[in-house]
């Protein structure tokens, strides 16, 4: 039986990734206007629900297991096997929004007379380390502004994802006490605090230093938030059980501590303030999962399920379709930046649907 969602969190999903949305819609002005200069926020949301979810998932996996029981298995590859399963749900969606781009790339080389063995070669390269998410590991040029050969630049999130959370399964597993008691709670708050000191912020994802990339360690710190997330959520389900007036209270806390995530997002922010954006977004899920606010019976289950399974394959495909109405733009009579993003938007979406559907079709014929 498939366990009932909390609708309030996919309502969340799909507001997060409606921001990374937004803050990549300057692909359609070339960089002239830019909403949500830190919207990448967003992109720690999801880091955290990931966090959130596997911790979740591990903790009853190994539930009543012997420490030596756990210590004789194969623990690094159970977690190894647990986060390609999780990446393979939206896979098809990453092939679909990388294989646009190139296929656009290819295009404009075709239509400029530069299309070269040299050039082919290159791509195919790119492409492949692209669809393996292995441009973290250094296997793409990296620059200070930007992976310069990073087309899908969004996939870091999944390039992330791959490499840090197997470690961090790995060692909430096997060094339970250490991970629940200290990693969880210290480790973050230190290494983003070296980040701002070594890269000017938390948000950096394309610096390296040494053979780590810095979305490397963003994702494996909001990854290990997600997991205080879900312990200090279960502690304050199992804890409390409020009356009506302190859940009012609680949930007029929660909308507000959203608010200051979403001002922080459109003002823009740096240093130390990104850093106090995160543990605004924690302090959001934290009660969002805790069950003692009323967001938590939020209904709509339909509506707000399919918006969050909507949010990864938009998430997946938008950067694409937004280089596609840049570049076909000039043939566009409106040039208005709203209604270009307008465009881009309905475009994502379509696609997702389609994909959507398509993906929903083949797994019944499997089945």
């Amino acid at each position: 039986m498939e366990k009932k969602r909390n609708n309030y969190i996919e309502f969340l999903r799909f507001l997060f990734c409606m921001i990374v949305f937004v803050h990549h819609s300057g692909h359609v002005t070339r960089g002239e206007v830019t909403l949500f200069p830190s919207g990448g926020l967003a992109a720690d949301a999801f880091f955290m629900l990931t966090g959130y979810f596997g911790i979740a998932h591990v903790e009853k996996h190994f539930a009543g297991m012997k420490p030596e029981e756990i210590k004789n298995g194969n623990t690094m590859w159970y977690s190894m096997k647990y986060t390609l399963l999780k990446i393979a749900k939206i896979y098809p969606y990453v092939v679909a929004g990388t294989v646009l781009i190139y296929l656009l790339e290819f295009a404009g080389l075709i239509k400029s007379g530069t299309l070269a063995a040299f050039e082919i070669t290159e791509r195919l390269r790119t492409l492949v380390v692209e669809l393996t998410l292995l441009p973290l590991t250094g296997l793409l040029k990296s620059g200070e502004i930007d992976l310069v050969t990073y087309r899908n630049s969004p996939m870091w999130y999944l390039s992330a994802m791959l490499i840090a959370m197997p470690l961090l399964l790995f060692i909430a597993v096997r060094f339970r006490d250490l991970f629940r008691h200290y990693i969880v709670w210290f480790l973050p708050p230190m290494l983003q605090g070296w980040m701002i000191i070594r890269f000017g912020g938390v948000l950096p994802w394309t610096f390296f230093e040494g053979f780590l990339n810095s979305g490397i360690i963003r994702g494996f710190c909001s990854m290990a938030m997600g997991g205080a997330i879900y312990f200090l959520a279960r502690y304050l389900k199992e804890k409390y059980k409020p009356g009506t007036a302190v859940r009012i209270l609680l949930t007029v806390l929660e909308i507000a501590l959203l608010g200051l995530v979403v001002f922080e997002v459109v003002a823009g922010v740096s240093g130390y303030q990104e850093m106090f954006a995160l543990y605004l977004i924690a302090g959001t899920l934290v009660l969002a999962f805790s069950t003692l606010t009323f967001t938590g019976s939020l209904g709509g289950e339909k509506i707000f399920g399919f918006l969050g399974k909507l949010s990864m394959p938009v998430y997946c495909i938008h950067w694409g379709v937004y280089r596609v109405v840049s570049a076909a733009s000039k043939f566009i009579p409106v040039k208005n930046y709203y209604a270009l993003m307008g465009i881009a938007f309905a475009l994502t979406v379509l696609i997702s649907v389609l994909l959507m559907l398509i993906l929903s079709k083949t797994k019944k014929k499997k089945a």
